[in-house]
Protein backbone atom coordinates (compact mmCIF):
# COMPACT_ATOMS: atom_id res chain seq x y z
CA UNK A 1 0.00 0.00 0.00
CA UNK A 2 1.62 3.47 -1.26
CA UNK A 3 -1.43 5.46 -0.56
CA UNK A 4 -2.38 6.92 3.05
CA UNK A 5 -5.52 4.84 4.07
CA UNK A 6 -8.15 5.54 6.28
CA UNK A 7 -10.82 2.52 6.74
CA UNK A 8 -13.93 3.61 8.81
CA UNK A 9 -15.88 0.90 10.26
CA UNK A 10 -19.70 1.50 10.96
CA UNK A 11 -20.87 -0.93 13.13
CA UNK A 12 -24.31 -1.82 14.53
CA UNK A 13 -24.30 -2.27 18.43
CA UNK A 14 -28.48 -2.95 18.41
CA UNK A 15 -30.23 -5.50 20.54
CA UNK A 16 -30.40 -8.10 17.41
CA UNK A 17 -27.20 -8.06 17.29
CA UNK A 18 -26.61 -10.42 20.96
CA UNK A 19 -27.18 -13.26 19.45
CA UNK A 20 -23.65 -12.92 17.35
CA UNK A 21 -22.09 -10.87 19.83
CA UNK A 22 -18.62 -13.14 20.43
CA UNK A 23 -19.04 -13.81 17.07
CA UNK A 24 -18.75 -10.40 15.98
CA UNK A 25 -16.19 -9.21 18.64
CA UNK A 26 -13.94 -12.20 17.33
CA UNK A 27 -14.36 -11.19 13.81
CA UNK A 28 -13.94 -7.37 14.31
CA UNK A 29 -10.51 -7.91 16.30
CA UNK A 30 -9.21 -10.28 13.56
CA UNK A 31 -9.92 -8.04 10.69
CA UNK A 32 -8.22 -5.01 12.44
CA UNK A 33 -5.64 -7.24 13.07
CA UNK A 34 -5.02 -8.71 9.80
CA UNK A 35 -5.03 -5.11 8.60
CA UNK A 36 -2.21 -4.59 10.91
CA UNK A 37 0.00 -7.35 9.66
CA UNK A 38 -0.10 -6.37 6.17
CA UNK A 39 -0.34 -2.42 6.30
CA UNK A 40 0.49 -0.76 9.67
CA UNK A 41 -0.01 2.71 7.89
CA UNK A 42 -3.54 2.13 7.75
CA UNK A 43 -5.74 4.26 9.95
CA UNK A 44 -8.74 3.56 11.67
CA UNK A 45 -11.94 5.31 12.38
CA UNK A 46 -14.31 2.50 14.79
CA UNK A 47 -17.97 4.20 15.41
CA UNK A 48 -20.59 1.83 16.92
CA UNK A 49 -23.90 2.54 16.69
CA UNK A 50 -27.49 2.40 18.32
CA UNK A 51 -30.77 4.27 18.97
CA UNK A 52 -28.99 4.61 22.83
CA UNK A 53 -25.75 5.92 21.24
CA UNK A 54 -23.81 6.76 18.71
CA UNK A 55 -19.94 6.56 20.06
CA UNK A 56 -16.84 6.96 18.31
CA UNK A 57 -14.28 4.67 19.74
CA UNK A 58 -11.82 6.41 17.66
CA UNK A 59 -10.83 8.47 15.01
CA UNK A 60 -7.98 8.54 12.22
CA UNK A 61 -6.03 6.60 14.64
CA UNK A 62 -3.20 4.19 13.98
CA UNK A 63 -4.45 0.26 13.03
CA UNK A 64 -2.30 -0.50 15.81
CA UNK A 65 -3.06 1.54 18.63
CA UNK A 66 -7.14 1.27 17.39
CA UNK A 67 -8.94 -0.50 20.00
CA UNK A 68 -10.42 -3.84 20.23
CA UNK A 69 -13.79 -5.03 20.82
CA UNK A 70 -14.59 -6.76 24.29
CA UNK A 71 -17.21 -7.69 26.27
CA UNK A 72 -17.20 -5.03 28.20
CA UNK A 73 -17.27 -2.27 25.51
CA UNK A 74 -19.65 -4.16 22.86
CA UNK A 75 -23.39 -4.45 24.40
CA UNK A 76 -25.79 -4.83 22.17
CA UNK A 77 -29.57 -2.16 22.61
CA UNK A 78 -31.51 -0.18 21.45
CA UNK A 79 -32.95 0.60 17.46
CA UNK A 80 -31.09 1.53 14.50
CA UNK A 81 -30.65 5.05 13.42
CA UNK A 82 -28.63 3.69 10.41
CA UNK A 83 -28.78 6.61 8.22
CA UNK A 84 -27.67 8.86 10.81
CA UNK A 85 -25.20 6.75 12.14
CA UNK A 86 -24.12 6.63 8.62
CA UNK A 87 -24.31 10.37 8.02
CA UNK A 88 -22.30 11.49 11.07
CA UNK A 89 -19.69 8.73 10.24
CA UNK A 90 -18.80 10.86 6.74
CA UNK A 91 -18.68 14.11 8.32
CA UNK A 92 -16.30 12.85 10.84
CA UNK A 93 -14.25 11.25 8.08
CA UNK A 94 -14.79 14.86 6.26
CA UNK A 95 -13.48 16.44 9.14
CA UNK A 96 -10.37 14.35 9.52
CA UNK A 97 -8.94 14.73 6.27
CA UNK A 98 -9.75 18.50 6.22
CA UNK A 99 -7.40 18.53 9.57
CA UNK A 100 -4.67 16.46 7.65
CA UNK A 101 -4.45 18.75 4.65
CA UNK A 102 -4.62 15.73 2.34
CA UNK A 103 -6.75 13.47 0.59
CA UNK A 104 -6.35 10.08 1.58
CA UNK A 105 -8.14 7.08 0.52
CA UNK A 106 -11.16 6.17 2.41
CA UNK A 107 -12.89 3.11 2.73
CA UNK A 108 -16.29 2.97 5.27
CA UNK A 109 -17.43 -0.19 5.72
CA UNK A 110 -21.17 -0.55 6.90
CA UNK A 111 -22.19 -3.55 9.08
CA UNK A 112 -25.68 -3.74 10.40
CA UNK A 113 -28.46 -7.13 10.77
CA UNK A 114 -31.10 -4.49 10.62
CA UNK A 115 -33.22 -2.20 8.33
CA UNK A 116 -33.36 1.60 9.40
CA UNK A 117 -36.02 2.57 11.83
CA UNK A 118 -34.38 5.08 14.35
CA UNK A 119 -33.20 7.79 12.34
CA UNK A 120 -33.96 11.54 12.79
CA UNK A 121 -31.08 13.76 10.96
CA UNK A 122 -31.08 12.13 7.99
CA UNK A 123 -33.47 10.89 5.54
CA UNK A 124 -32.82 7.98 3.36
CA UNK A 125 -32.83 10.24 -0.01
CA UNK A 126 -30.19 12.30 1.49
CA UNK A 127 -28.08 9.76 3.01
CA UNK A 128 -28.04 8.78 -0.92
CA UNK A 129 -26.69 12.63 -1.79
CA UNK A 130 -24.26 12.25 0.98
CA UNK A 131 -22.47 8.70 -0.47
CA UNK A 132 -22.86 9.67 -3.89
CA UNK A 133 -21.16 12.94 -3.26
CA UNK A 134 -17.87 11.17 -1.46
CA UNK A 135 -18.28 8.13 -3.88
CA UNK A 136 -17.68 11.02 -6.80
CA UNK A 137 -14.73 12.12 -4.62
CA UNK A 138 -12.93 8.88 -4.87
CA UNK A 139 -14.21 7.44 -1.38
CA UNK A 140 -15.28 4.09 -1.21
CA UNK A 141 -18.04 2.26 0.64
CA UNK A 142 -19.65 -1.50 1.28
CA UNK A 143 -22.26 -2.58 2.62
CA UNK A 144 -22.37 -5.83 4.83
CA UNK A 145 -26.23 -6.67 5.99
CA UNK A 146 -28.68 -9.36 7.21
CA UNK A 147 -32.40 -9.48 7.66
CA UNK A 148 -32.83 -7.66 4.92
CA UNK A 149 -32.84 -7.13 0.53
CA UNK A 150 -29.26 -5.82 0.74
CA UNK A 151 -28.61 -5.09 -2.80
CA UNK A 152 -31.85 -2.81 -2.53
CA UNK A 153 -31.32 -1.89 0.92
CA UNK A 154 -27.48 -0.92 0.04
CA UNK A 155 -28.19 0.69 -3.35
CA UNK A 156 -30.86 2.28 -2.04
CA UNK A 157 -28.13 4.16 -0.04
CA UNK A 158 -25.41 4.97 -2.41
CA UNK A 159 -23.50 2.03 -2.07
CA UNK A 160 -22.98 -0.13 -5.60
CA UNK A 161 -24.85 -3.15 -5.61
CA UNK A 162 -21.34 -5.11 -6.30
CA UNK A 163 -19.91 -4.01 -2.80
CA UNK A 164 -23.54 -5.19 -0.77
CA UNK A 165 -23.35 -8.64 0.84
CA UNK A 166 -25.82 -10.31 2.83
CA UNK A 167 -24.76 -12.64 5.53
CA UNK A 168 -26.80 -15.10 7.46
CA UNK A 169 -28.38 -14.14 10.82
CA UNK A 170 -26.27 -16.26 13.10
CA UNK A 171 -22.92 -16.26 14.46
CA UNK A 172 -21.88 -18.81 11.80
CA UNK A 173 -23.17 -15.98 9.06
CA UNK A 174 -21.68 -13.31 10.39
CA UNK A 175 -17.95 -15.04 10.84
CA UNK A 176 -18.31 -15.87 7.12
CA UNK A 177 -19.20 -12.00 6.79
CA UNK A 178 -16.58 -10.27 8.51
CA UNK A 179 -13.96 -13.29 6.37
CA UNK A 180 -15.12 -11.88 3.20
CA UNK A 181 -14.49 -7.91 5.04
CA UNK A 182 -11.24 -9.24 5.80
CA UNK A 183 -10.59 -10.64 2.49
CA UNK A 184 -11.62 -7.80 0.19
CA UNK A 185 -10.14 -5.31 2.55
CA UNK A 186 -6.67 -6.64 2.38
CA UNK A 187 -7.14 -6.90 -1.65
CA UNK A 188 -8.31 -3.36 -1.51
CA UNK A 189 -5.13 -2.44 0.63
CA UNK A 190 -3.16 -4.34 -2.02
CA UNK A 191 -4.59 -2.90 -4.86
CA UNK A 192 -3.17 0.58 -3.63
CA UNK A 193 -6.42 1.53 -1.67
CA UNK A 194 -8.33 1.38 -5.43
CA UNK A 195 -11.32 -0.55 -7.04
CA UNK A 196 -10.04 -1.15 -10.32
CA UNK A 197 -12.13 -1.07 -13.16
CA UNK A 198 -15.06 -0.34 -11.36
CA UNK A 199 -15.03 -3.57 -9.92
CA UNK A 200 -17.18 -4.36 -6.52
CA UNK A 201 -15.84 -4.85 -3.67
CA UNK A 202 -17.30 -7.82 -2.18
CA UNK A 203 -16.73 -9.38 -6.43
CA UNK A 204 -14.47 -12.24 -6.33
CA UNK A 205 -11.58 -13.18 -8.76
CA UNK A 206 -8.18 -14.51 -8.93
CA UNK A 207 -6.94 -10.86 -9.11
CA UNK A 208 -9.07 -9.36 -6.39
CA UNK A 209 -9.94 -12.08 -3.73
CA UNK A 210 -10.98 -15.71 -3.60
CA UNK A 211 -12.63 -18.30 -1.41
CA UNK A 212 -9.34 -19.84 -0.29
CA UNK A 213 -8.80 -16.05 1.37
CA UNK A 214 -12.41 -16.39 2.85
CA UNK A 215 -11.35 -19.49 4.97
CA UNK A 216 -8.22 -18.76 5.73
CA UNK A 217 -9.60 -15.72 7.50
CA UNK A 218 -13.19 -17.66 8.31
CA UNK A 219 -10.43 -20.22 10.19
CA UNK A 220 -8.84 -17.57 12.31
CA UNK A 221 -12.13 -15.60 13.59
CA UNK A 222 -13.23 -19.52 14.61
CA UNK A 223 -10.01 -20.21 16.43
CA UNK A 224 -10.21 -16.64 18.32
CA UNK A 225 -13.47 -17.42 19.23
CA UNK A 226 -12.54 -21.54 20.61
CA UNK A 227 -9.69 -19.39 22.66
CA UNK A 228 -12.19 -17.21 23.88
CA UNK A 229 -14.43 -19.74 25.44
CA UNK A 230 -11.33 -22.01 26.56
CA UNK A 231 -10.00 -19.11 28.99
Amino acid sequence: MKKETIIALVLDETGSMANKREETIAGVNEYFDTIQEKNTKVLITLVKFSSEKYEVMCSNMPVKKAPRLSNKNYIPNGGTPLFDSVGKTIRTIEAECAGKGTSPAVLCVIVTDGEENASVEYTRERIFEVIKEREDAGWNFAYLGANQDVWTTGVGIGVRGTSTMNFADSGGGMVLGLANVAAASNAYLDNDSTLSCGAGYFQKSSDWYTDTDVKLYQSRIEDRIKKSKDK
